[in-house]
C-alpha cells in the first residue's frame, strides 16, 4: 500500500516537472516573441523614417539621399552593418532593408536561440498632383529655370485688378488673419491640380512683419545651401491666369512650384517678396501625368 503511494507521488512529480517545463516554454515564447515583435516594430519605424528622409533629397541629390537615410538609421540606434540602402537608377525611389539579429532570453530552454528580424521600406517619388502646406501666394504659369528669381508678391498693383500675388485657398477663409496664418504655417488642407482658389486682393501690408520674421528666423540658409525644413522654402500654386478681378475672381490651379525666399523689399508700406525657383520633394499625391514643374510627392509603398 505504502509502496504504491510512493509510486504515485513519483508520477505526480514527473507530471509537475513536465507541466512546469511546458509552462516555462510557453512563457518563453510569449515573452521572447513579444519582445521580438516590439523590436521589429521599432526597427520598421526606423527604416520607414530613413527611407522618407532619403526621399526628401531625390531626385536632385542621390548621394545626399543615402547620407540622410544613414543618419536616420544611426539616430535610431540601428547598426549600419545590418542595413542596406539603395537609390533607384532614375533617382526616383529609395529602398531601405534591415536584417537585425535578435537573441532570445528564455526561449533557449526549448532550443530556440535567436532569430533575424527582417524589415523593408521603399519610397517612390513622382510629379505632385496634390500638395498640402501651401503658402498663400500664386504665380502665373510660365517657363522657369531652376535658380531663376521670381516675384511671389508684388509691391504694388497695376491700378486695375488690385491683386498683388496673394491668394485664399477657401472663399470662406479670406482676410488678413487667415492669410497670415497660412504664411506662417502653410495651408492645412490639400490643394490639387484642377482646383479653384481665390484672389486675396489688396497689398496685405499686415503680413510684412510676419514675412520678415520668417526670414529672420533662418538668416544662415542660402539658395545654394538650405535644409528641406527651412521656413524660407515655400511651395505655392501655379495658376492658369491671374487677371481675375478683385475678390469675386477665381484662379485655376495647374501645378505647383517651390521657391527659396530670397528677399522682402519694403518700400512705403508696400512689400515685394522674391524667391528662387528650386526642385523640392514633399508629402503629397503622385500623378505621373501631372506636369513636371520640379515639385515631387513621395509615397511609402513598402
Amino acid at each position: 500500500m505504502f509502496k504504491r503511494l510512493n509510486n504515485n507521488e513519483g508520477v505526480t512529480q514527473i507530471i509537475v516537472v513536465v507541466a512546469l517545463a511546458g509552462l516555462l516554454g510557453m512563457a518563453a515564447l510569449v515573452i521572447d516573441v513579444g519582445s521580438a515583435m516590439a523590436e521589429r516594430i521599432q526597427l520598421s519605424n526606423a527604416v520607414d523614417a530613413a527611407a522618407l528622409a532619403g526621399a526628401m533629397e531625390l531626385p536632385t541629390d542621390p548621394d545626399d539621399a543615402l547620407i540622410e537615410a544613414q543618419n536616420i538609421v544611426i539616430a535610431n540606434g540601428v547598426d549600419l552593418n545590418d542595413v542596406s540602402i539603395t537609390v533607384g537608377e532614375d533617382s526616383r525611389s529609395i529602398s531601405v532593408t534591415a536584417a537585425k539579429p535578435f537573441d532570445f532570453v528564455l526561449a533557449p530552454v526549448i532550443g530556440i536561440e535567436s532569430a533575424v528580424l527582417n524589415v523593408e521600406a521603399e519610397v517612390i517619388i513622382g510629379n505632385a498632383s496634390g500638395v498640402s502646406g501651401l503658402r498663400p501666394f500664386g504665380i502665373e504659369d510660365q517657363e522657369l529655370t531652376f535658380g531663376d528669381l521670381a516675384t511671389l508678391k508684388e509691391g504694388g498693383g497695376d491700378g486695375e485688378t488690385g491683386n498683388f500675388g496673394a491668394v485664399a485657398f477657401e472663399l470662406e477663409l479670406v482676410g488678413a488673419s487667415n492669410f497670415i496664418q497660412n504664411i506662417m504655417y502653410g495651408y492645412d488642407g490639400e490643394i490639387s491640380i484642377g482646383d479653384t482658389i481665390y484672389p486675396e486682393p489688396g497689398n496685405m501690408a499686415s503680413s510684412i512683419s510676419e514675412i520678415n520674421n520668417i526670414l529672420d528666423s533662418d538668416p544662415v540658409s542660402t539658395y545654394d545651401n538650405y535644409s528641406a525644413d527651412s521656413p524660407r522654402v515655400w511651395t505655392i500654386p501655379v495658376l492658369q491666369d491671374m487677371t481675375s478681378q478683385g475678390r469675386t475672381g477665381e484662379f485655376e490651379v495647374v501645378g505647383f512650384a517651390t521657391f527659396f525666399v530670397e528677399e522682402l523689399d519694403k518700400k512705403a508700406g508696400k512689400a515685394e517678396v522674391t524667391g528662387r525657383f528650386i526642385q523640392f520633394t514633399e508629402n503629397g499625391e503622385i500623378d505621373e501625368d501631372a506636369p513636371d514643374r520640379g515639385v515631387y510627392a513621395m509615397k511609402l509603398v513598402k
